[in-house]
């Protein structure tokens, strides 16, 4: 039941993700810029690590990941302007990215579930209420994927 919920899900979220995509202008991304990925060197400040996810997508892909929070993300995207334009088009994918990276994550975790650190690590996996509550999240992100059609949530 859970697993016909989630294919189905996850597919409306691929269809809307398409659309979204679509004309939309792609560059050589971090692929997971993110804080956790960030260390500062006391010469040279910030710099980036772990380049191993490196893609070709959106440059919104980076900056959402940097900020999360919406209430945040609009800094991040007047500092990037300053350097680069951003097509305020490319703003309508940041809950589309959200909604891709909730299933990527579940799904390598998943793959690796056999793994004991895994399975010390994410024991929730094997529950059907965990499984019930993605389903939850994912129906939330799905519905922020329309509401945010047109990408001014984020200063666009």
């Amino acid at each position: 039941d859970q697993k016909q919920s989630l294919e189905s899900l996850a597919l409306q979220g691929i269809e809307f993700s398409e659309s979204a995509f679509q004309k939309q202008p792609l560059i050589r991304l971090h692929g997971d810029c993110h804080k956790g990925n960030i260390l500062w060197n006391e010469q040279k400040g910030p710099f980036f690590i772990d380049f191993d996810d490196f893609v070709v997508g959106p440059p919104v892909q980076d900056l959402w990941l940097l900020s999360p929070n919406p209430d945040d993300l609009h800094v991040l995207i007047e500092g990037y302007q300053q350097i680069q334009v951003l097509p305020q088009r490319s703003l309508r994918l940041v809950e589309a990215l959200r909604f891709l990276r909730m299933i990527h994550y579940r799904a390598w975790i998943v793959q690796r579930i056999e793994d004991p650190f895994f399975q010390r690590t994410f024991p929730q996996v094997y529950t059907p209420l965990h499984w019930d509550q993605f389903l939850v999240d994912l129906r939330q992100q799905l519905a922020r994927c329309y509401d945010n059609i047109s990408g001014e949530t984020y200063g666009g």
